[in-house]
């Protein structure tokens, strides 16, 4: 039985489905997962000390295409006791009440997701008494991955993508991502 602590079995889960059995299963430490590709951008180096037009290499995030609304809920109909058409309307059902708590000023929580909130920068003023709603910037929505994202971003791994001169498609500018 030792032999199995590195491969175990997390759970089988039948789900009748069309007078069908299908067995889903997955092996928590044998996770197999596709790589995450990048490409390489030369940008003015900002660290202190570099001098005017030194410059240095970053990755930036590459995508490989996009996964829209049908793919997706496709994707997890399979693998669940629902249909597609189902999961569409969970989802649309999911935005609606999104909008609604976030707009009353809510955090949403969705487990092991994460959690989506509103943020907003403003314009400052000197007096308090100067400051109206005006100088509120647009606000913008913020995602913090939960527990399963950030672990799926420990296993990740990367390989970088060849670009061809003049090929566009700048996937990610943000400094944080650099």
């Amino acid at each position: 039985m030792h032999y199995f602590k590195h491969y175990i079995i997390s759970i089988f889960h039948l789900c009748p489905r069309d007078h069908d059995t299908t067995i889903y299963y997955s092996l928590q430490n044998n996770q197999q997962t596709m790589a995450t590709t990048y490409k390489l951008v030369q940008r003015r180096d900002m660290h202190k000390g570099a001098t005017e037009g030194d410059k240095l290499y970053y990755a930036q995030a590459k995508s490989t295409g996009t996964s829209d609304m049908e793919r997706f809920c496709s994707m997890i109909g399979e693998r669940s006791c629902v249909s597609s058409a189902d999961v569409k309307a969970v989802l649309d059902s999911l935005i609606y009440v999104m909008k609604l708590e976030m707009s009353d000023g809510k955090i949403v929580q969705l487990g092991e997701f994460g959690n989506f909130r509103i943020t907003f920068g403003s314009e400052g003023t000197k007096v308090e008494k100067d400051f109206n709603a005006t100088k509120i910037r647009r606000p913008k929505y913020t995602f913090s991955p939960g527990k399963a994202l950030r672990s799926q971003a420990k296993v990740l791994r990367f390989e970088k993508v060849s670009v061809e001169k003049g090929e566009g498609g700048n996937d990610s500018e943000s400094p944080d991502e650099i």
